[in-house]
């Protein structure tokens, strides 16, 4: 049985989109890897016993797209947590209204003044 059937995929550029916030990107990746995976899962399950040597190469890369796996589900979690940070200080206060930020407010909260 010839290893080329038995391909596991690399979670190296999802991981890379996520490090840059690029998450639909990373999505594409991810889905790709989920793909592979299928077929991975297909070969094994209709292909012949396979030889010792090249079960434990597949043992090592399943190994190794899991820890891939991991790490891409930090990065996530790390840019989810990035992007809500940002968006709570970037939320207007409560009281926010027509003639701008209550007194009351605008000591508690840090501004942001744009012109343009």
């Amino acid at each position: 049985m010839q290893d080329l059937q038995y391909a596991v995929p690399s979670l190296a550029e999802a991981k890379n989109a996520l490090a840059n916030l690029a998450t639909e990107e990373a999505l594409g990746y991810l889905e790709s890897a989920v793909q592979s995976l299928r077929a991975l899962s297909v070969s094994l399950q209709g292909g012949d016993r396979m030889e010792p040597a090249a079960q434990r190469s597949l043992e090592r890369r399943l190994l190794r797209f899991r820890a891939e796996l991991r790490d891409a589900g930090a990065l996530a979690e790390s840019g989810l947590a990035y992007c809500q940070d940002w968006a709570q200080q970037l939320e207007p206060p409560a009281v926010y209204g027509a003639s701008g930020v209550s007194a009351a407010t605008a000591v508690s909260r840090p501004e942001l003044s744009v012109e343009g």
